[in-house]
């Protein structure tokens, strides 16, 4: 928690997440539909 993570556009609001070099996963900016759900994908992810 508290990590930076980056990510990697892959087009029509998909994004690839990594930390370091570690790849986690997708998602779909298309579906973050207000501040709640952000916050909640950045907790699973880090």
């Amino acid at each position: 928690m508290g990590k930076y993570v980056g990510v990697q556009e892959m087009g029509n609001g998909i994004w690839r997440v990594f930390y370091r070099n570690v790849f986690l996963g997708f998602f779909d900016e298309n579906n973050l539909r207000n501040k709640e759900q952000a916050t909640r994908l950045e907790i699973n992810l880090v």
